[in-house]
């Protein structure tokens, strides 16, 4: 897991997104833990849809999309 960018934001509250790149990656036995509430889905996609996906409002948390598209363009 390598340190790619943390994205800084906030003037009343802290709200630093930290963005990691791994090249290693196996899934918990058990699965994640979600809290209550919670609604996060594992999906797998090219870095081509993850561009159009990106581009096109389907990853709705912008500052994450921003940097998604940094890091797809320096792997082109």
């Amino acid at each position: 897991m390598e340190h790619f960018t943390t994205s800084k934001y906030g003037l009343t509250m802290i709200w630093d997104l930290y963005y990691f790149v791994v090249t290693k990656y196996h899934e918990h036995p058990d699965g994640q833990q979600l809290e209550e509430d919670e609604n996060i889905e594992l999906n797998w996609v090219s870095f081509e849809k993850a561009k159009r996906m990106c581009l096109n409002g389907s990853i709705r948390e912008d500052r994450s999309a921003a940097v998604l598209m940094r890091f797809l363009s320096q792997e082109s």
